[in-house]
């Protein structure tokens, strides 16, 4: 999303989606620990002016990002703020109303800066936005309410991503299927069963039967010479957790066969 300008000297970018979920469904699912760990990455959240949101990027905590809940207005609104490398940064989430027990979801990211030395940074958050949103549409959609367990297996091949896509995606049979494609992998391989919901380039998002029902996203994307091959899963249900504790180790062990550790 391009970067919005003010008056005041205030810049922002926003994304957006609409779901199907009533606001309170939603504000649930964007304004609680475990409604934002079932879609986004493990988070713990103290619902409350001046409580903390404590976001986990990697399971050691040192990516971990911290917020401090400035504004809370349930279960409509709240803001919460950071200080980066672009000073203090507001990010707002908005659950609104639409019909038929429908509701859009809002998070804008605001900031003071003199010129446009940070907008590409917070244009890559906005971009980044719609795959996660993707992932809250469908969860929203399926498994409503429902505690996740989450992991996710990454690796690292050499450039072009296009190769390392293929390789990665081709021994599991996931290479050039469509999205309504139905997908397993082969036995012996990393398990992997359902409905492909979206494809892409170097993108998959399986919604899945196999090894739990949940979701699947399947990525390869190049950074600093490098290509990161990353399996995200989140897996809902009474037996999500022991079947993420066993899918874990298998894809960690398959990934590690053929492409780099990265410690992730």
């Amino acid at each position: 999303m391009p970067v919005e300008t003010a008056a005041d000297g205030r810049r922002s970018v926003h994304a957006q989606i609409d779901v199907d979920a009533a606001p309170e469904v939603a504000w649930a699912a964007v304004a609680t620990g475990p409604g934002i760990s079932a879609w986004f990455v493990p988070t713990d959240l103290d619902g409350r002016t001046g409580g903390q949101a404590v976001s986990h990027f990697v399971p050691d905590g040192s990516m971990d990002s911290i917020a401090t809940i400035a504004v809370w207005e349930p279960p409509v609104r709240f803001v919460a703020g950071t200080h980066e490398e672009a000073g203090a940064i507001e990010t707002e989430w908005r659950v609104d109303a639409l019909d038929a027990g429908r509701s859009c979801v809002r998070v804008t990211h605001t900031w003071r800066a003199p010129d446009d030395c940070h907008d590409a940074q917070f244009e890559g958050y906005a971009h980044g936005w719609p795959l996660f949103f993707r992932i809250l549409a469908l969860y929203l959609r399926h498994w409503p309410g429902r505690r996740c367990a989450a992991f996710q297996a990454t690796g690292v091949a050499d450039e072009p991503a296009e190769h390392a896509w293929a390789a990665f995606a081709g021994p599991l049979c996931l290479f050039g299927v469509e999205a309504g494609d139905a997908v397993e992998t082969p036995d012996g391989e990393a398990p992997l069963a359902g409905i492909v919901e979206t494809a892409g380039e170097s993108e998959l998002l399986v919604r899945l039967d196999k090894p739990a029902p949940g979701l699947a996203h399947l990525t390869a994307y190049a950074m600093s010479g490098k290509v990161y091959l990353t399996a995200r899963f989140y897996l809902y249900g009474d037996g999500a957790a022991s079947a993420a504790a066993s899918a874990q180790a298998a894809w960690q062990a398959w990934i590690a066969e053929r492409f780099a550790a990265t410690g992730g």
